[in-house]
């Protein structure tokens, strides 16, 4: 029998089902974890969680553990010993995850932040069990970094940074299923600490997730007993989604009707002046620059279409969502190198692109600015890979921090530039 109980160890029942125990492993994986503990037992705290996790994930392995369990925990057959009195089952501690506290807000919530580089948008989540304050702190944390850093990406930058601010609006994506569940545990652990009355408020909540009939029939049961009235959730309570939305809407609905008032009651501008005959017409614009702008346009949506195709490989293969906890470093490392060596490669296509564009001598200077990005961002792509060869975290964080700050720096510049060329196009 090993020192410590495995079921102590990711602290749940051993008649947990799967999905309680793994959510127990990542509970405890996030908080024990050596980048997140810095204090020295945390390293043998973590062997100890997945060495757990190994033996009851495994349901073959599981039952192997059940029969030593029981073979050594009973008591000798020669043993005249008194039956043992029956052991109320044991709840799972359920807490916040972030601050430890144990109240009927805890839900399992999940938050999306954005962030651009260039022309590439990255959707990525966080969460956990989490109460209502540490609910609020999250979502303004990463609706911050979508504010900051998501918004400016093109062209599904602003679409997602819309979508990540309304979603930490509402708190966060909530399961109901889960939620649900995770509410009728908790009911049980304020029963088994007496706190009657939390624990209908649980039952309550778990019922606006999901509609099960045995927990209401137990809810009227439980309510009855503690002379509690079991009194439904306040309309607000149970519309709120749809009342936020309708605010939302009334106020899109005032911001537009404002708009179009601004733009009836403006004064119309006034005539322009009539040319004199002896006054030369300057000339219109060359017919190359106005090709070279349409052969551009061509060439920065063959770059951001390949783009996206390869920021939809990286995402199926490094969601940290769903794999963080099951990627090993090495594997990690060879994703962000195959990540690394397709922008290389779509780059090295792109500069042969521009360098087949017949650039007029007004956008000569902006050519030659947008092609030393792309050759820049190759290079810096090069000193990642060579970090990633070498295993340096810190040389791979400074290649891709570089990276970023080097493409903003560009897409404000090209952005500059690329109005004065249209101003000379226009009519």
């Amino acid at each position: 029998m090993q020192e410590k109980d495995y079921y102590e160890i990711l602290q749940v029942s051993p008649n947990a089902e799967p999905e309680v125990i793994k959510a127990a492993y990542r509970r405890l994986a996030h908080k024990y974890h050596p980048d997140v503990d810095k204090s020295p037992e945390a390293a043998e705290r973590m062997k100890e969680i997945n060495a757990a996790y190994d033996i009851l994930s495994d349901p073959a392995k599981r039952a192997a553990y059940d029969r030593l369990r029981e073979r050594i925990s009973a008591p000798p057959r020669y043993r005249a010993e008194a039956p043992p009195e029956p052991e109320r089952p044991r709840v799972p501690t359920i807490q916040c995850q972030n601050c430890g506290r144990i109240d009927n807000t805890l839900r399992l919530s999940g938050f999306m932040y954005i962030y651009s580089i260039l022309i590439m948008s990255f959707k990525r989540g966080a969460g956990g069990l989490l109460c209502s304050s540490c609910r609020r702190t999250e979502a303004i944390k990463y609706s911050l970094v979508t504010l900051l850093f998501g918004w400016w990406g093109i062209p599904w930058g602003i679409f997602w940074s819309l979508e990540a601010l309304g979603t930490n609006l509402f708190g966060g994506k909530q399961p109901a299923k889960e939620n649900a569940h995770l509410l009728r545990l908790l009911a049980l652990q304020f029963m088994a600490g007496n706190q009657i009355v939390n624990a209908i408020q649980a039952l309550r909540d778990s019922l606006l997730f999901e509609y099960d009939a045995k927990t209401e029939e137990f809810l009227r049961y439980l309510a009855a007993s503690a002379d509690v009235a079991p009194r439904p959730p306040s309309f607000l309570r149970r519309n709120r989604p749809a009342i936020v939305y309708i605010f939302i809407g009334i106020f899109l609905c005032i911001g537009i009707f404002l708009c179009v008032m601004y733009a009836i009651s403006s004064p119309p501008p006034p005539p322009a002046e009539q040319t004199p005959a002896s006054t030369p017409v300057p000339p219109s614009p060359t017919p190359s620059l106005t090709l070279y702008l349409a052969d551009f346009v061509e060439v920065l949506g063959k770059l951001a279409e390949d783009g996206k195709a390869i920021q939809q490989w990286f995402d199926s293969e490094y969601e940290a969502t769903n794999r963080f906890l099951d990627l090993t470093e090495e594997e990690w490392w060879n994703i962000n190198d195959e990540f690394a060596r397709r922008y290389i490669v779509l780059y090295d296509e792109t500069s042969e692109r521009l360098s087949d564009l017949s650039v007029p001598m007004e956008a000569r200077s902006f050519h030659e600015e947008f092609t030393a990005c792309i050759e820049q961002s190759r290079s810096l792509l090069v000193e990642a890979r060579s970090a990633i060869a070498e295993r340096s975290e810190t040389k791979f964080g400074e290649a891709m921090a570089n990276g970023g700050r080097l493409q903003e720096q560009c897409v404000t510049r090209a952005l500059e530039e690329w109005d004065r060329l249209s101003e000379l196009v226009a009519p």
